[in-house]
């Protein structure tokens, strides 16, 4: 790879995430969604008088909230440029280093955003464990896995008119086994927390993890170029 080429891929992934950064106002709406989102489900447990809640219902609705603000956060790093920067820059660059600076970019605010409902939910319901280590491994690890996994998805759904919905549709399915694996490393995690961390305790998580990359690596040239 010549020295031009290597400065463009550069540039390209700088741009992506200055851009994401730049978009205040899909970044607050976000912020919003997950706010309000998360007052609303509190606020209906207290209504129907469930307010001790498990903690299994409460990594539940965290994962849904997530799930919802990561679809949101992929689709529009594909879909804020339609006036075609997108195929303008697919036609310079390779499909691995496209397709990294829109999952890196997403990964921005998802991370971000993660880190604000963690906070929330400590502070709602306070489980101390919410702000230990294997707590944000668990999440960095799911939330890494769900963004790849949107983030090839919604580069499908983009070529389409409906193209959010059909990121839902196809997203949910698919995301299922993963957050079935997340919610497993957090069933136990009372435990992990009086215990210590373990990285041994993620080997699963991780291991699904790589699997979703390698196959979003592989299938995005053939996705993206159709």
């Amino acid at each position: 790879m010549t020295s031009s080429k290597i400065s463009r891929n550069w540039v390209f992934l700088g741009n992506e995430l200055r851009a994401e950064l730049r978009h205040l106002q899909g970044l607050a709406a976000q912020t919003m969604f997950v706010v309000v989102a998360s007052y609303l489900l509190y606020a209906g447990l207290v209504l129907l008088g469930h307010t001790d809640v498990s903690s299994q219902v409460v990594h539940v609705i965290f994962w849904l909230v997530m799930i919802f603000t990561i679809v949101n956060s992929t689709s529009s790093s594909f879909f804020r440029d339609a006036s075609g920067r997108d195929l303008y820059y697919y036609s310079l660059l390779h499909p691995l280093v496209y397709f990294t600076g829109k999952l890196l970019s997403s990964l921005v605010t998802t991370l971000f955003h993660s880190l604000l409902l963690t906070l929330i939910f400590h502070q709602v319901f306070a489980y101390s464990y919410m702000i230990s280590v294997h707590w944000f491994a668990v999440m960095f690890c799911g939330v890494a896995g769900m963004t790849t996994l949107f983030t090839l998805i919604a580069s499908m759904a983009s070529k389409t008119s409906q193209s959010q919905i059909l990121a839902v549709v196809l997203g949910f399915p698919l995301a299922i086994p993963l957050l079935l694996f997340i919610l497993k490393n957090l069933s136990s995690i009372d435990l992990v927390y009086a215990q210590g961390f373990n990285l041994s305790s993620l080997s699963s998580l991780l291991i699904f993890d790589g699997l979703i990359l390698s196959l979003s690596l592989l299938l995005f040239p053939y996705i993206w170029g159709d």
